[in-house]
């Protein structure tokens, strides 16, 4: 929470409705009169931050479409975006009471950068270019992608060719899917995505129901539907880019870390029939062990709205779970966990390992030593990113 310069409005960050799974929006709360209301309601996206100006005007953050955006709000229903130029992801950021903007800023095909934006209507002035180096790197043409998924929804997601693209020839297609499920994949700079693109393979980064760049009806629609719904969704985008004549249909593989890691589990055991490679990074497979041995603990949040030891709930949230899948599985999987990762326990790889072992499928299984959702040690992080590639490269060539 903050108080506007006045100090007699406070605004505040709370989900659409106190729905967990919603968006989340700007309440500003006026404390002579009482008066509550959303002033971002209208902009119909999952605000991740928000600044008074000294006008008493609000600048607020959020993911729209495949990049950031920004938008100076005067009050409920009233905003105009602010132009972040050639930027199209933000980090960190500050503004001054009279408007000027400070942020960290990654573009296309370069990582992070200090931009400073004198006020809000001028174009970013770059401070900083610690990063250059990378931008002059030859990397693969990145580009959005829209297609038709099931209950009318339409996602988005991001498309890395490979450098010097050839259309006229057959190409591996590896999917990297993003964790959260509350986040999304944008054009901005992706280290991963142009890694596995310098390998010759067509890299793609589907955004599923549950992301939050699409407004509130896309986001929340990963309530009471954890696998399926969103599974729908990847599986489409891969079947439509499967009609690409550059795709080779014989060699996709899906990979992911988290909930990329969860809907790699689910996928490769839903869709068995689709895939030559799977790469299932820190993934929880069971609907359980996310609501009782998490952090998260008992918290409702986007797909957990419910406990599943109440009433029926247990068989359906088996039914959402990548688990119920197991005995289908037959696609060769590196497994990735870290052993005292408290946000998705080490049980749901162990898990995932046997039941690939015990199908006959090709598997390896790396624990690292240590505590975090992602190793923390920079010889490990490098060791999960030369495995990654190294099991998709063994399956798809490069």
């Amino acid at each position: 929470p903050s108080f506007d310069p006045t100090s007699k409005r406070v605004a505040y960050v709370y989900p659409r409705d106190g729905v967990p799974a919603n968006v989340r929006e700007v309440y500003v709360r006026d404390l002579q009169t009482g008066a509550n209301e959303s002033w971002t309601r209208g902009l119909d996206r999952h605000i991740w931050g928000a600044r008074w100006l000294g006008d008493g005007s609000l600048v607020v953050f959020a993911s729209d479409e495949l990049r950031d955006g920004c938008w100076r709000v005067t009050g409920a229903g009233s905003w105009e975006p602010v132009p972040l130029g050639e930027v199209h992801s933000v980090g960190g950021y500050d503004l001054s009471q009279d408007g000027a903007l400070l942020f960290v800023g990654s573009g296309i095909h370069r990582p992070g950068e200090l931009y400073y934006k004198p006020s809000l209507a001028a174009v970013p002035i770059e401070l900083t270019s610690f990063n250059e180096f990378i931008g002059e790197r030859k990397q693969g043409v990145r580009e959005g992608f829209v297609w038709e998924s099931t209950d009318g929804f339409r996602p988005n997601g991001v498309i890395t060719f490979p450098p010097g693209f050839d259309p006229g020839k057959k190409h591996p297609l590896v999917l990297l899917v993003h964790g959260g499920p509350t986040a999304s994949s944008g054009l901005s700079f992706d280290s991963t995505a142009q890694l596995m693109a310098a390998k010759g393979w067509v890299v793609f980064q589907p955004n599923y129901r549950g992301s939050e760049n699409l407004g509130n009806a896309f986001q929340s629609a990963i309530a009471d539907d954890a696998a399926e719904g969103p599974g729908e969704d990847v599986i489409s985008g891969v079947r439509a880019l499967q009609k690409k004549s550059y795709i080779d249909p014989d060699a996709i593989a899906v990979s992911g870390w988290s909930y990329g890691g969860w809907m790699t589990a689910w996928l490769i055991g839903r869709y068995p029939e689709v895939w030559t490679a799977a790469v299932a990074g820190a993934a929880p497979v069971d609907f359980t062990d996310m609501y009782s041995l998490s952090d998260l603990n008992r918290m409702r949040r986007h797909a957990i709205t419910d406990s599943p030891y109440v009433g029926n709930n247990l068989e359906e949230a088996y039914k959402q779970s990548p688990i119920i899948h197991f005995p289908r599985l037959r696609t060769p999987t590196l497994v990735l966990s870290v052993t005292g990762d408290y946000r998705v326990t080490v049980t749901g790889s162990y898990k995932l390992f046997s039941a690939l072992r015990d199908n006959g499928v090709p598997v390896e299984f790396i624990a690292y030593p240590g505590r975090g959702h992602f190793p923390s040690d920079p010889v490990q992080r490098q060791d999960v990113t030369i495995r990654w590639l190294g099991w998709l490269e063994k399956y798809l060539g490069g």
